[in-house]
């Protein structure tokens, strides 16, 4: 079986916000740290967005972040908020979320996380006003970076859809060796 994948689109936004949080000179010594074939990927400009890369990859990317700087879990948190901030720019994503409640937000991006990932799903268990609970289930050859990540991007989606004092709880998994995680949000 071939290894899981991860869409480009997603290994240029966390490279760009590792970039915007840590710098140049950081970005420099994590790419020096990253499996060769991706820190050439990125040196040469070659990491399309629509195309698909191994997730060991991005795990790579996610690690030598933190190595490069010392920081933990609370950077890639920050990448992967940033990074939805980032994914959700454009004009026409920014007229949706205003229409839209954070749960509902929440609950429709379960039905694009297949573009992104080609393992594993995001279902929507509990939504209500100022509530929701989510599980990311069969999510092979990911880590407890990943989880972060998608950690940071769940916050910054329901930020970026009006949610204030978000408040997110892993229930469970969601660590080195899990497949899944189950996750809570609050928000007022």
């Amino acid at each position: 079986m071939a290894e899981p994948r991860v869409k480009g689109v997603s290994f240029r936004a966390v490279d760009t916000a590792f970039l915007e949080l840590r710098g140049e000179a950081a970005r420099k010594r994590a790419r020096e740290l990253m499996v060769p074939e991706l820190s050439e990927t990125y040196r040469n400009g070659l990491m399309l967005a629509a195309s698909w890369y191994p997730i060991g990859w991005y795990r790579s990317a996610l690690q030598s972040f933190r190595q490069a700087t010392g920081d933990g879990l609370e950077l890639i948190r920050q990448i992967g908020r940033r990074s939805m901030e980032l994914d959700m720019s454009g004009v026409y994503k920014q007229l949706l979320v205003r229409f839209v409640s954070p749960q509902t937000m929440l609950a429709m991006t379960a039905k694009v996380f297949s573009t992104y990932y080609d393992t594993g799903k995001l279902e929507v268990l509990e939504k209500r006003a100022g509530f929701v609970r989510v599980l990311y289930s069969g999510c092979t050859g990911w880590d407890g970076n990943l989880f972060a990540e998608i950690v940071g991007a769940s916050q910054g989606m329901l930020e970026i859809s009006g949610a204030k004092d978000v408040r997110l709880r892993m229930v469970q998994g969601g660590r080195d060796g899990d497949t899944s995680l189950e996750l809570e949000g609050r928000w007022t």
